[in-house]
């Protein structure tokens, strides 16, 4: 009798330590920030509500970019293409077209980071089984630890000398962060000593890569106080330790 009560009691340990392994890939779900979506684009936008829906649906012709070849010798008014979609957008970047309207660049490569962001995320973004960042917080001591990749260098030959400087290693190594905002929970705002300005939003979380390690989306803008500069930046982010260096997986557009 003794010995049949110590057996049922293994196999209840089994199966409860069973169970917990089945819900392991439920561990950690997916975060989408609300923010993500290009819903206010469109004419009428009732009837598109997923992320798979908003990267094909048409935007207004107010909302939409006419671009062209970069090759001198196909642009002419046939080979013009027009960008009305986060479909047609990722179409356009991939054949290498110009924006005609040189002054709507800002918002048009705002407009390519926020399609790009939500292709990854209809496309790529899974379940972690893993994470050192699930509970990560952007906040004016987290930001300052975020890798140098981020840190706004107008330079080309001083980003490549500042990458390949090994004691550089975060963006306060690179731009010392002054003036920092919180906007919300999932985004901040600073200055840096060097005149310029930088915002970072949290847009998801999740296995991006499919190694089953939680990783982390960033969107970046970036502006020169007192100029017209502006640039737009999407990062995947990963740590394989919980106090580890921040690792970039990927980076849109390439440096």
């Amino acid at each position: 009798m003794k010995n049949r009560f110590i057996f049922k009691i293994l196999s209840l340990s089994v199966l409860l330590i069973n169970s917990g392994c089945s819900n392991k890939q439920d561990k950690f779900p997916v975060f989408i920030n609300t923010g993500l979506s290009v819903k206010y684009r469109l004419d009428n936008s009732e009837d598109v509500i997923s992320l798979n829906d908003q990267f094909s649906a048409i935007w207004s012709d107010d909302m939409s970019f006419i671009v062209q070849p970069n090759s001198k010798e196909s642009q002419s008014n046939s080979s013009k293409f027009k960008v009305n979609s986060c479909e047609s957008m990722l179409i356009a970047r991939k054949n290498n077209y110009d924006l005609i309207d040189i002054p709507s660049s800002g918002p048009y490569n705002a407009m390519y980071i926020k399609c790009q962001a939500i292709n990854l995320v209809i496309n790529k973004i899974k379940k972690s089984e893993i994470s050192h960042i699930h509970d990560y917080i952007l906040d004016e001591n987290s930001v300052t630890y975020l890798p140098k990749q981020i840190a706004l260098i107008t330079s080309s030959s001083r980003y490549k000398s500042l990458m390949a400087d090994q004691k550089l290693k975060t963006i306060n190594d690179v731009n010392h962060i002054i003036n920092i905002k919180q906007l919300n929970n999932n985004t901040i705002s600073f200055s840096n000593d060097n005149a310029s300005r930088q915002k970072i939003s949290i847009l998801a979380k999740g296995d991006f890569n499919h190694d089953a390690i939680e990783d982390i989306m960033l969107s970046v803008s970036n502006s020169v106080i007192g100029g017209s500069y502006t640039s737009y930046y999407l990062y995947i982010l990963t740590k394989t330790e919980k106090d580890g260096d921040w690792i970039v997986l990927d980076e849109y557009p390439n440096n």
